[in-house]
């Protein structure tokens, strides 16, 4: 996969770093980085959406079914001999339905769940229609870097310079055995 966009820092900006001698933050180079991030997840989420096994999951609006989904989720990874530790990836939307209180245990779905997997990881790019369980073993997926996170100066222009942020990667799924897809 390669990853490549193109930012602008305008000749004002530059010119007012120097002047007040100042240290410089640009927003438009957080907000490169922030896009180019984007789109490494985008490529991981896809990759081990398509990859694992199925499992069918519900809305989790009903109190205990995240857990006892992810449950399902954990024991089939096990089943699997997949190797430990176990992640939770999932949306937005499903991490919200995770902090709720549940009235009958007076305890967070998501406390509940953390006893299961090491972590949970809100992935903005991933469906809300599904969530993954995965070992984070590199036995089972990595990723591989062909060019890190590089910044070419392409010269000005009529509004400022002008930048090109690039990065080429592979997401490498070996063993999909290890990734558990719950699938609304």
């Amino acid at each position: 996969m390669r990853a490549c966009l193109s930012f602008s820092i305008s000749y004002r900006q530059v010119e007012e770093v120097l002047r007040s001698g100042g240290k410089s933050y640009f927003a438009e180079v957080a907000a490169a980085a922030a896009k180019l991030t984007a789109m490494e997840d985008s490529a991981v989420v896809e990759v081990l959406l398509s990859g694992g096994r199925v499992l069918k999951a519900s809305s989790w609006d009903v109190p205990g079914s995240a857990v006892a989904e992810v449950a399902k989720a954990v024991a089939e990874l096990y089943r699997a001999y997949a190797p430990e530790p176990y992640v939770l990836f999932v949306g937005p939307g499903r991490y919200a339905k995770l902090v709720a209180v549940e009235e009958r245990t007076g305890v967070m779905e998501l406390t509940r769940v953390r006893s299961l997997v090491k972590d949970v990881v809100v992935v903005p790019q991933l469906p809300e229609d599904a969530a993954l369980v995965v070992s984070t073993s590199p036995a089972v997926v990595d990723l591989a870097v062909g060019v890190d996170v590089e910044t070419t100066y392409l010269g000005p222009d009529e509004a400022g310079h002008n930048f090109l942020l690039r990065e080429t990667f592979a997401v490498r799924l070996k063993n999909p055995e290890g990734v558990v897809v719950l699938r609304q």
